[in-house]
């Protein structure tokens, strides 16, 4: 068995070698050990005279190269490279360069240094063939070195196992993981510390490998202690001939508290990770950098970038005209929470509000930043519908208000009746507006809500035409309407095809006003036209008509193009006649045609 001297990484490992040390401090052979790089990293008294060097501080490593002779540098340097690939170490001849640059023949023993079952060294026992030094001495010393590292192991428990599956030897470290005194083992088949899952798994490994099969030296498995606890021990486990028997000598390492903590971070990761893909909000990361480190699916979706397109991109370039004091903000260690826009994929600009985070170390330094965004982009559609009602509202009966109040002015006690008639209808004229005005606010309002479903345009055509004869005495041209045909549309369509018709003659000054109504189909669209031999509008302003920020034909014309867009598209704005605006205005609307139940 190859002796596991370990890195000198933890306090732990740092006393094993001060141990090993000071065991080859006292020996009479000279003891060196080497790093991968075959540097010299400690020699023992021995070899320190031999090679003088006493007064050389071997801190700073000594190329191997530098105490052979170098016709022996890449015949030792092959040798090394061979133990690594899983050659036997054996022992060879070597002529070193002793003090005074005399050469001197040695007979050498390595053995590969492990951790964790990975090679990390080189310690070399060296005797002077000058000199004869006695190999029983040096057979005795290794074993007192054996002993103490391998016995008294506060790392790992180590085993012995008989061909007959019984413990053969055991050290301390194994009776403290497992719980058993050293005598109640020794007394024991080693089947009956293990957990029924790894009985069958363990056994058939033991049993192949005494047949000479060879597999994998390290697998985990799991026992039962003494008091019904299970464990999970890291098995390395190796065969050797002793005599005419084979026995099993193993390495075990308790990993129950590695794979608890282990387990609880991943369950923990597991929750939060769901927590963060599944929220309604947007989740960035960055680094110092300021580039996008995660982002979860709530983020990709509301800027139309994949989550491999966001991972890389800077952060800044993501959120409009972010500025640098925002991003210095975060450099500080201040979270802040703002109105932003993030800058879609499209281009288009999607409002948020941004809850940014610094990101600290455990030195409390700066190593990057997170931001929630949450969009707000159907708050401020609402927010701005209310703003622009409000404002119509207000503007619109306010109109009316002046129109009640002018009359209102023109009453006296002594004023002609034909004064008292107009004042009269001034007022009554007012009042009838303003009500039609909340009548198609309450319209508006109500076809937020209700859902698309067939209804027969051509009944709704017909009626509101029969409508604008009676108010107006206006009759419609109508052309290419079935007389049935379901669209989808809700019980709100009847307004906005008045709304149209209404503004068709209502804004005409021509004394014989005229509207035309054409329908066509194409694929499952039906394409309304509503046209009148109205003025016109020039360009700039039939490209305003429906703009919300405008309020050309108030509440009415919103509705209307509320509407189209909730049965189809925007409603498309054109001149009757090709470029001759003054021959009249058109008004297109398009339905989707619905589908006849099967």
């Amino acid at each position: 068995m190859m002796n596991k001297i370990h890195s000198i990484d933890s306090p732990r490992d740092s006393l094993q070698r001060s141990q090993f040390h000071k065991v080859a401090d006292s020996m009479r052979i000279a003891i060196l050990e080497f790093n991968l790089d075959l540097e010299l990293i400690y020699a023992n008294p021995v070899a320190k005279s031999i090679f003088g060097l006493d007064d050389v501080d071997i801190t700073n490593p000594i190329p191997y190269s530098d105490l052979v002779v170098s016709e022996q540098v890449k015949i030792i340097k092959s040798a090394f490279q061979r133990f690594l690939s899983g050659e036997k170490p054996r022992s060879m001849t070597v002529r070193v360069i002793a003090k005074h640059g005399v050469h001197i023949p040695f007979q050498v023993i390595p053995e590969l240094v492990f951790h964790n079952g990975a090679p990390v060294g080189l310690v070399v026992y060296a005797m002077d063939l000058s000199r004869r030094i006695v190999i029983n001495q040096r057979i005795m010393n290794r074993a007192e070195y054996f002993k103490l590292i391998v016995e008294y192991s506060s790392f790992t428990g180590i085993l012995i196992v008989d061909d007959q599956y019984r413990f053969d030897w055991v050290n301390d470290k194994l009776c403290d993981i497992i719980g058993y005194t050293r005598e109640e083992l020794l007394s024991m088949d080693f089947r009956e510390v293990l957990h029924p899952d790894s009985l069958d798994l363990t056994a058939d490994r033991y049993k192949r490998r005494q047949q000479g099969e060879t597999l994998p030296a390290t697998y985990e498995i799991q026992a039962i202690s003494k008091d019904g606890t299970i464990k999970d021990l890291m098995l390395t486990s190796r065969v050797y001939k002793s005599g005419d028997e084979l026995k099993s000598v193993a390495q075990v390492l308790d990993v129950t508290e590695q794979n608890r903590q282990r387990q609880a971070l991943e369950n923990s990761e597991r929750r939060y990770r769901t927590l963060i893909e599944t929220i309604i909000a947007g989740l960035g990361i960055d680094d110092t950098d300021g580039k996008i480190i995660y982002a979860n699916e709530t983020l990709s979706k509301m800027t139309g970038y994949s989550i491999d397109e966001l991972v890389g991109m800077k952060g800044s370039s993501l959120v409009y005209e972010l500025t640098p004091d925002r991003i210095q903000a975060r450099r500080d260690g201040k979270f802040e929470q703002y109105e932003a826009h993030l800058v879609h994929k499209s281009g288009d600009l999607v409002p948020v509000i941004v809850s940014a985070s610094p990101l600290m170390d455990a030195n409390d330094d700066f190593e990057g930043s997170f931001a929630i965004f949450t969009d707000i982009s159907e708050l401020k559609s609402v927010e701005d519908e209310v703003r622009f009602l409000l404002d119509l509202i207000l503007h619109d009966i306010g109109n009316q208000l002046q129109l009640i109040i002018a009359g209102s002015g023109l009453i006296a006690e002594d004023a002609p009746e034909d004064i008292l008639l107009r004042a009269k209808e001034y007022i009554l004229d007012g009042a009838q507006r303003s009500l039609d005005l909340i009548r198609k606010v309450r319209g508006a309002e109500k076809a937020k809500s209700e859902v698309l479903k067939p209804v027969d345009i051509s009944e709704v055509i017909d009626a509101e035409s029969m409508l604008l004869w009676k108010q107006h005495g206006v009759m419609p041209d109508i052309e290419g309407i079935p007389e049935s045909l379901m669209v989808l549309a809700d019980s709100a369509v009847n307004h906005l095809i008045w709304n149209i018709l209404e503004n068709s003659v209502k804004h005409n000054p021509d004394p014989e006003p005229q509207v035309w109504i054409q329908g066509a189909i194409e694929d499952d669209h039906l394409i309304l036209e509503i046209a009148d031999n109205g003025p016109g509008l020039d360009e700039r302003k039939r490209d305003q008509l429906f703009d919300v920020q405008r309020r050309y034909g108030g509440v009415g014309l919103h509705l209307v193009r509320r509407l189209a867009k909730k049965y189809c598209t925007l409603p498309e704005v054109c001149d009757r006649v090709e470029e001759n605006p003054e021959e009249g205005l058109c008004i297109r609307i398009r339905f989707h045609i619905a589908q006849a139940e099967p």
